[in-house]
């Protein structure tokens, strides 16, 4: 029995994944980052059913409360933040002002058409160091006061969707709503992902342990202790 309670506390605890969504310019329109935290819910409840998910919406100007949220949980295997226009920028703040210095990292961030918040603090073309992979998706703006998204940021994937769609009706205020994009936004979460354990090949167990090996905060002490 008490070897049985040295193996358990051995053991990480159930993997926890993590998306934070900053919403752009107007904080009462949640809009496509409302449906697409939905999205995700209900496909990472489908898709990944032995992990446990946690998402939340913020405002672009709530870093620090996205900053508390995140750092309410006692592990964390893997951490994705979108955000959409102004949203974008508050991604790129969030992971530079707030999670490095914590000595977190950011498994994948997504700007959708970002845009710079204007406040003079930190752009949104330049991926922070702590982030493993960013991905940039903007469209080009051709309205008399559309905005129009960073199209260059440093160290990120950068992607046209107009080009990617092969759809020039896409507009800042729609991209975000747009499910072609939310599908290709969870395809690139799953990228950074490990397989269902009961799944798992001999390159997903190496993944696994390598996974396990870097993850970022684990609990104290052990319940059975």
């Amino acid at each position: 029995m008490l070897l049985a309670m040295m193996f358990l506390c051995s053991q990480p605890a159930a993997a926890d994944i993590v998306a934070v969504l900053f919403t752009g310019f107007n904080p009462e329109d949640h809009g496509g980052m409302d449906i697409f935290k939905e999205d995700l819910d209900s496909r990472f409840a489908e898709d990944y059913s032995t992990y446990s998910f946690s998402s939340q919406v913020f405002a672009y100007s709530e870093r620090q409360e996205a900053f508390d949220y995140v750092s309410d949980f006692t592990a964390i295997d893997q951490l994705f933040v979108v955000g959409h226009s102004w949203g974008g920028n508050a991604l790129i703040r969030l992971a530079e002002e707030h999670l490095r210095p914590a000595g977190m990292s950011v498994d994948a961030t997504f700007q959708i058409d970002s845009v710079d918040i204007f406040d003079f603090g930190l752009e949104d073309n330049i991926l922070p160091t702590n982030v493993v992979a960013g991905y940039n998706y903007y469209q080009i703006a051709t309205g008399l006061f559309e905005p129009g998204g960073e199209q260059n940021v440093i160290g990120a994937v950068n992607i046209n969707v107009e080009e990617l769609f092969n759809d020039t009706s896409i507009t800042h205020t729609s991209i975000d709503n747009d499910e072609r994009l939310h599908d290709l936004i969870y395809s690139n979460m799953q990228l950074s992902l490990v397989p269902e354990p009961g799944a798992l090949t001999l390159t997903g167990w190496a993944a696994l342990i390598l996974a396990v090996r870097r993850r970022r905060r684990l609990p104290t002490s052990c319940p059975y202790g």
